[in-house]
């Protein structure tokens, strides 16, 4: 039992020694850690550790013993990827360490010599944890703050900016009291005063802030204020939290503009009620980039209710400045019900919402904002609409954006749901030439997405747009940050690359899978590439730097890649390794297929690569048999000890050789030789699938030596053609001692070189060596003219020197030359251009300026002759002068340039042969962002006064917006009127908007013009005083009022609309109407018309005119004498020059058929009412009425009805005949033709006049009943007496009355009297007992008809009315010179 005892002593004791030893060892070290430097600076490491992370940097200088109760630290800095963004000096802190015992910081004092932030930090790219609440690890307590000087660097104010600041703090868990007064260093009448108290449990709030900066403060420079005026801010309030009350204040220079109330109630159910009031001018205070939104009064009235569980409720809520005006009223509850409204809207336009990028701004333009939450949170009814007016960025413009999200049961506690969102955009520009023509507008994206609280789900994403389109679905994982999802999309040629666009000509579809990993692994499966030029299936991964592809396709029709191709190839091709070397594995095969009709067979390419920048590896060979020659080519790339060498280089088609070998230094510069004969060019060609002949030989010499490359090239041919360019004869002998240093001895040379009109003949280019400078010239002869020019050149350092002296040429007749020696500087991939100015003929144009990675160049044209343009497009024909400034800048991927140039004296030859003389054209404007404005003004001869301007988007379905105004004179078209025989005099007042797109401009506004003057000489017609008012509105042109006067009499009125949608063939809708209407075709026939019609249908293909019109009164006139005929010549050609035959031709074609075969033929349903016809001449004088139906076209008409004979008579030597019965019909040309009959008896005989066929040369025929020849039946007629018993004077008045009835002529002096006269009928007649007597007669109007006869007695002599009522009913009365009178009603009716 002792021995246990002593054990236990033992342990206790030796126990004892060892937590002594620990407490010893413990307290050593925190004297060590707390008391000496050596341990301060171990904590100031462990800080520093324990504060870095991969982006974000502490370092502490010279600590100070941490426990001593006086810290010290010569500086704390901060750290970014960037450097330095922060750092406080001579830090020093006179505080308790007991207290940490009690869990409080306690200091009596807190000091830095200086704090200085020179800028923002750079966003850590590290992600942490960020907790829900903070809290505090102590409570703290710094009964005094002293930071004797604050320095913010000017990356943020601008300037620096020097301040002092002081104050005192008190914080824990529950509350925080904090007092600090901050000053200017320099004015300290800048100053800022605080004194906050926050104590929930005392139920204690107390805000008092003010702050007093005079003009040219730091508050005003950081918040950027126009004129940095004098800022003062006050913020009041104090009270028990559950109610209390606080006020705010803003001025400017003593000018108040900004108040608020605000107050706070807590109920003891635990709600809190908000309310704020108030306003004035907010957007002074506002970051440069938010003021437009707040621009003028700002107005807030806000009352709110919540009870920090989630329910929020509105119940008042607006706000509205000068810009924008939002409103919102509801509740939102995470637990309950909802009834939540919201709307932001523009109150003078749209929102103007600007916010700063790194490179320009953000910029967006919005109309309206809708939000809405209806029903039970477990599902409610959710509703977000946007109307975006445009969306800028420096890269990307986007208009007339609407988006949209629904659902009809979303969880708000879970905030999970499905939603139907839709984003449609009207407009799309993008800088990016590639990015326009794939993301074209209009574009709509409809999304059916369903959110979950560990995914997102998209079933599907449908994308619609002129350029792609397709559908994507899958669904993102939100607790992995992975996407699983396919697609299926497809692509139209134009929104490719232009190269690339011309070889598809359908839809390209592509579809497969896409699948990422936790890890950024992206793998891509399933591909499958689908279009008329090339298929392809397979798949693509990359994971940890490692590219992995493996494709299969066919290129199904070579014709689509090469231009005179038949067939198809196939293809394999592998990519394995990282992405600093990856290996590459591919083949072409083809056999069967044509290339410029020769015979492709077993062609068989083979690559074998390793793409490695610093040493690449390489094995291609293409074998097979082209139009039976043979086809062989092996070029190997070698890397080994840091070397690259092509050792083997051979090629063999046909007779077409190349052999060669070169190496490469370690910088890669060029060492070998090649040698090259190609006696069939055709050949060649025909493996890139084009057509041309000719021959080239020549062998290329490369050596290096100390750095230093020179090339031997000597090359020659009989002559290379391909298409219409032709090279006879080309040499070239020429050396190159240092390649770097473009050190040039040689000559080029051509016989010719023509394309097309442009020919060059006796080309030389000779290159000499002149004090270490490379000279140049260039001679020869081009347009009949010589071309030369002359220079030298130097090249060192990466700099070249190009100096022209001389240059000059002839295009045109054009004199060209240099109007002075320039220097061209090419320079780190820009070129300088100095005042290089050509002359050409009293013109001049200037271009200076550089030429890179970005643009900065002016152009300056005088006087420069528009002609020269006619080089390029011989047909165009340009005339006149061109004057003004071209400057270009930004870059050559996105160009600005601004224009203002004038075009004196402008004539095109379509112009000219149309008639339309010189004018002038003058226009301004730019071209950014893909998009074109203009502002443009012509004027010219005739009052010729026309401008406008706005802008075209170039991409997409290219926008546009413009509007032009000004007047035309019909003077401009005047030779193109008169060669259709019309002259046109007076003007239109134009006033237009061009809208939609360039591919489908919709155009509005109006034409007016007042007092024009058409004539129409072909038809002797002639519309005065021609009025006209159309307004278009984009769909349709409305003609409100078109009318003229003739110049015979009456007016013409037109009115309706014309559908000017483009493919709807321009949809009349016209009512035309004739108002007492007079024509007079000056020898045949004149009419009184009256009546409405209709043209109805497109007016490109069959119109219809239809309706119904009147001839109040018409006259056709028989010609008395028949015009000399003359018979066509057939003229033949024989050996006709082309002109002559084009010539012919052209006549051929204007003798066919106006509407045999053209478009826009119309189509009748006319109906024509006659009430008075008067047919005279040649002896007859007749009046008939009637109505005709016309239908058919105007190219084959069908006419149905006709005129019926009233009355009429038929004179003949004096001897008078009265028709019978008569009409007048019409023919196919619209000529009427005559069917008139007159009987008289001579004795026994009875005899039949008829008058039949076209009114311009009718027939008359004679017949007698017995039956007698014609030369007897007239001598019946007018004689009463057979033909043998005339006398010598009676045969020569029947020849009289047969050249008359004939066409010979009339000498009737009855028709003489009755036109002297002006009445309508004007006969004289003999009785049967010899007795003569005078008959005149005239319509009074349109059923009025009155007649005088004058016989030899009273009882002869009368006055005779006849009126007809209508509708078949006449009254007839006469009154006799002996008293006597007669009347009666009569009835007539035709069948």
């Amino acid at each position: 039992m002792n021995q246990v005892v002593r054990f236990l002593r033992a342990t206790l004791r030796y126990g004892l020694y060892v937590l002594g030893a620990l407490a010893v060892a413990a307290l050593l070290l925190v004297a060590f850690v707390g008391f000496t430097t050596p341990g301060a600076r171990l904590v100031a490491w462990a800080i520093e550790k324990y504060a870095a992370t991969p982006d974000q940097i502490v370092r502490i200088a010279d600590p100070s013993p941490l426990l001593t109760g006086t810290f010290t630290a010569g500086s704390v800095t901060l750290f970014d990827g960037e450097g330095i963004y922060a750092e406080v000096r001579d830090l020093s802190l006179n505080w308790s360490p007991a207290a940490l015992l009690s869990f409080r910081f306690d200091a009596a004092a807190l000091s830095a010599g200086s704090v200085r932030v020179e800028r923002l930090p750079v966003p850590s790219t590290e992600t942490k944890e960020v907790r829900s609440t903070f809290a505090l690890p102590v409570d703290v307590k710094i009964d005094a703050i002293d930071l004797k000087e604050i320095v913010i660097g000017k990356a943020i104010a601008g300037e620096d900016q020097f301040l002092t600041a002081s104050g005192k703090v008190n914080a824990t868990n529950e509350s925080i009291a904090l007092a600090v007064t901050a000053a200017q260093r320099d004015r300290p009448e800048a100053r800022a005063i605080a004194d906050i108290v926050f104590n929930p449990a005392g139920n204690e709030l107390k805000l008092e802030a003010t702050v007093n900066e005079p003009a040219n403060g730091v508050l005003a420079k950081l918040l950027r204020l126009p004129n940095e005026p004098a800022v003062n801010i006050t913020v009041n309030g104090d009270g028990p939290l559950s109610d209390w009350a606080g006020t705010g204040t803003a001025a400017l220079d003593g000018n108040e503009i900004l108040k608020f109330d605000g107050r706070h109630v807590q109920t003891t159910d635990g709600m809190h009620t908000l309310t704020l009031t108030g306003g004035g001018g907010f957007g002074s205070l506002m970051p440069p980039a938010l003021r437009p939104m707040f621009e003028g009064s700002t107005s807030i009235d806000l009352a709110t209710a919540f009870d920090g569980k989630g329910m929020v409720r509105v119940d008042k809520g607006t706000i509205s400045t000068g810009a924008l005006a939002l409103s919102a009223s509801g509740t939102f509850n995470s637990k309950g019900d909802n009834n939540l409204q919201a709307n932001l809207a523009g109150t003078n336009g749209a929102i103007d919402f600007r916010w700063p990028l790194e490179k320009g701004e953000a910029r967006t333009l919005i109309n309206t904002v809708n939000l809405s939450v209806i029903g039970d949170a477990q599902s409610a009814i959710l509703d977000i609409a946007a109307d975006v007016a445009s969306v800028a960025l420096p890269d990307v413009a986007l208009g007339a954006v609407k988006l949209s999200a629904q659902s009809d049961g979303f969880n708000l506690a879970t905030q999970s749901g499905p939603i139907k969102t839709t984003v449609e955009v009207g407009q799309a520009g993008f800088d990016n030439a590639d990015l326009a023509r794939l993301v074209q507008a209009p574009m709509k994206i409809v999304g059916d997405i369903v959110v979950a609280t560990d995914s997102i789900a998209f079933n599907p994403v449908t994308i619609e747009s002129p350029g792609i389109g397709g559908t994507v679905e899958g669904a993102f994982s939100r607790e992995t940050n992975t996407v699983a999802a396919t697609f299926k999309l497809f692509a139209v040629p134009s929104a490719l690359p232009p190269a690339a666009a011309a070889k598809f000509d359908g839809t390209i579809a592509l579809a497969g899978s896409l699948k990422t990993g936790a890890d950024g692994s992206v793998t891509i499966e399933n591909i499958d590439l689908k279009s008329g030029t090339i298929e392809a299936a397979g798949s693509v991964a990359l994971a940890g730097g490692n590219l992995t592809a493996d494709l299969k396709g066919v290129l199904p029709d070579l014709g689509k890649l090469l231009a005179d191709a038949k067939g198809k190839a196939d293809f394999t091709a592998g990519v394995t390794g990282p992405l600093s070397e990856l290996g590459i594995k591919a083949e072409l095969t083809s056999s069967g297929a044509t290339l410029a009709g020769r015979t492709l067979s077993d062609l068989t390419i083979k690559a074998d690569a390793t793409a490695n920048q610093s040493s690449p590896q390489a094995k291609l060979t293409a074998t097979g048999a082209l139009d039976g020659q043979p086809i062989d080519v092996r070029a190997d790339v070698v890397s080994k000890d840091g070397r690259t060498s092509i050792p083997v280089l051979e090629a063999r088609i046909g007779e077409n050789t190349l052999n060669g070998a070169i190496s490469f230094t370690p910088d890669f510069k060029p060492d070998g030789t090649v040698d090259f004969k190609l006696p069939d060019l055709g050949l060649l060609a025909a493996m890139a699938g084009q057509k041309a002949s000719g021959d080239l030989a020549g062998s290329a010499a490369i050596k290096t030596t100390n750095g230093i490359t020179s090339i031997v090239l000597k090359a020659g041919g009989s002559g290379i053609k391909r298409g219409d360019l032709t090279i006879a004869k080309p040499t070239a002998d020429i050396t190159i001692a240092d390649l770097s240093a473009l050190a040039i001895k040689g000559s080029v040379r051509a016989e010719t070189i023509a394309q097309g009109p442009n020919r060059v003949s006796g080309l030389s280019l000779d290159f000499t060596q002149q004090a270490g400078k490379t000279g140049f010239a260039i001679d020869g002869r081009y347009d009949g003219g010589p071309l030369t020019a002359k220079g030298d050149l130097t090249s060192s350092n990466g700099r070249t020197e190009i100096r022209l002296s001389s240059f000059g040429a002839t295009p045109r007749q054009i004199a060209l030359k240099l109007a002075a020696p320039t220097v061209i500087v090419i320079e780190k991939g820009t070129v300088r251009l100095n005042a290089l100015t050509v002359q050409a003929s009293r013109g001049t144009i200037a271009v200076s300026g550089t030429a890179g990675e970005k643009l900065d160049i002016t152009a300056k044209l005088n006087a420069l002759p528009a002609a020269l343009v006619n080089a390029f497009a011989p047909d165009l024909g340009a005339e006149g002068t061109i004057a003004g400034t071209v400057d270009v800048d930004g870059t050559a991927a996105a160009p600005l340039v601004a224009y203002n140039l004038k075009w004196s004296g402008a004539s095109l030859s379509a112009a000219r042969s149309a008639g339309v003389g010189a004018f002038d054209i003058s226009a301004d404007g730019r071209f950014a962002n893909n998009r074109v404005t203009l502002d443009t003004t012509l004027s010219g001869a005739g009052g010729l006064s026309f401008r406008g301007g706005g802008n075209v988007d170039i991409g997409g379905n290219m926008p546009i917006s413009m509007r032009f105004n000004g007047n035309v004179p019909f003077a401009l078209i005047a030779n193109l009127m008169a060669e259709q025989g019309f002259t046109l005099t007076g003007q239109a007042a134009v006033n237009l908007t061009i809208s939609g797109s360039a591919k489908a401009p919709q155009i509005a506004g109006t034409i007016t013009t007042s007092g024009g003057r058409l004539v129409d000489v072909r038809r002797n017609l002639a519309l005065n005083n021609l009025t006209a008012n159309v307004a278009l509105d984009g769909r349709q042109a409305t003609i409100s009022r078109l009318s003229a006067n003739l110049a015979s009499g009456g007016s013409v009125e037109v009115t309706g609309t014309v559908g000017t949608v483009a493919g709807s063939g321009f949809p009349a809708n016209l009512t035309i109407r004739l108002n007492n209407a007079s024509y007079v075709d000056g020898t045949l026939f004149n009419a009184q018309l009256a009546g409405e019609m209709t043209l109805t249908g497109p007016l490109v293909a069959t119109p219809t005119l239809g309706g119904r019109v009147t001839i109040r009164r018409a006259a056709i006139t028989i010609p008395e004498k028949l015009p000399t005929s003359l018979s066509a010549i057939d003229i033949k050609h024989r050996n006709a020059p082309p002109k002559v035959q084009q010539m012919a031709k052209d006549l051929r074609r204007d003798e066919r058929p106006a509407g045999a075969s053209a478009s826009g033929v119309i189509a009748f349903n006319l109906g024509v009412t006659a009430n008075q016809v008067f047919v005279r001449g040649r002896g007859i004088d007749a009046e008939l009425g009637g109505d005709l139906t016309i239908r058919g076209t105007a190219v084959q008409p069908t006419i149905s009805g006709g005129f019926e004979m009233r009355r009429g008579r038929l004179e003949i030597l004096g001897k008078r005949l009265t028709f019978t019965d008569g009409t007048i019909g019409f023919g196919g040309d619209l000529i009427p033709t005559l069917d008139l009959k007159a009987t008289s008896t001579s004795g026994a005989t009875t005899i039949t006049v008829s008058v039949a066929g076209f009114a311009n040369n009718p027939q008359i025929t004679f017949s007698s009943s017995p039956a007698l020849p014609q030369d007897e039946i007239l001598a019946q007629l007018i004689f009463n007496r057979s033909l043998s018993n005339l006398s010598a004077f009676q045969i020569a008045q029947l020849a009289s009355a047969v050249s008359q009835l004939a066409g010979g002529g009339s000498t009737s002096l009855l028709d003489g009297l009755r036109n002297k006269l002006g009445v309508d009928d004007l006969d004289v007649t003999t009785d049967e007992k010899g007795g003569a007597s005078v008959r005149a007669g005239k319509y009074l109007n349109d059923r009025t008809y009155i007649e005088l006869q004058q016989g030899s007695d009273s009882g002869s002599s009368k006055a005779v009315i006849n009126l007809d009522v209508g509708k078949g009913v006449k009254l007839k009365g006469s009154a006799a010179g002996d008293g006597s009178a007669s009347g009666g009603i009569f009835f007539e009716k035709e069948y």
